[in-house]
């Protein structure tokens, strides 16, 4: 990666999710070598006025799971005051987004 578009990349990146593990590789293999670790946000914040010099190499860790309480509880919601029956529309909704269809079905039926 051109160490000019680290700042970038890893702005984007923070904004889109600020906790995702994040190491930024720097001359592997020479003499300098330095690895920088720290989450999606502290490295953009690292980076933002001065990108880093030489061979870079950044890598991303697994992105977060998807939240189920937020727009997938929502929408599973809506589907069911529209009428559809709520274990299929909570597998509907999980292929969709990624979430849990057992974890959306529990926080429909959960009360509270």
């Amino acid at each position: 990666m051109s160490p000019r578009r680290v700042p970038a990349t890893l702005a984007l990146t923070a904004e889109l999710d600020p906790d995702r593990p994040v190491a930024l590789c720097r001359e592997l293999t020479k003499t300098h070598e330095e690895v920088v670790r720290g989450s999606a946000a502290e490295l953009a914040m690292r980076y933002a006025g001065t990108p880093p010099k030489g061979e870079v190499v950044l890598v991303l860790g697994a992105a977060s799971e998807p939240d189920a309480g937020s727009g997938a509880l929502e929408a599973l919601r809506r589907l069911v005051d529209a009428g559809a029956r709520p274990r299929e529309a909570a597998k509907v909704v999980a292929g969709l987004t990624g979430a849990s269809a057992n974890d959306l079905y529990r926080s429909l039926t959960s009360p509270g």
